[in-house]
């Protein structure tokens, strides 16, 4: 997960989307917390499933590891957690 957040911050801040509101705010267990204006969304939300489709890629990189095991995330969209809706991609 560490690696995970540290690959969206990068590509968040490469797509300027620190500037426009968006804010990486925890981690809790499985899950990475953002605050995205609702017009980012969409495009947060494709990079953040980028990143999770591209783990096994990432710790070969970063660790010279073969990672045979595919992963993939769901993202949950809402005003607090008990008001989370999955978002389609």
């Amino acid at each position: 997960m560490p690696l995970c957040m540290l690959v969206i911050s990068r590509r968040l801040r490469a797509a300027d989307l620190f500037n426009q509101g968006v804010k990486l705010i925890n981690q809790v267990h499985d899950s990475i917390i953002l605050d995205v204006p609702n017009h980012l969304i969409d495009k947060v939300a494709e990079i953040i499933i980028n990143v999770f489709r591209s783990i096994p890629e990432l710790v070969s990189n970063y660790f010279d590891y073969d990672w045979i095991v595919p992963m993939d995330g769901e993202i949950k969209v809402g005003y607090n957690w008990s008001n989370m809706t999955k978002l389609k991609i």
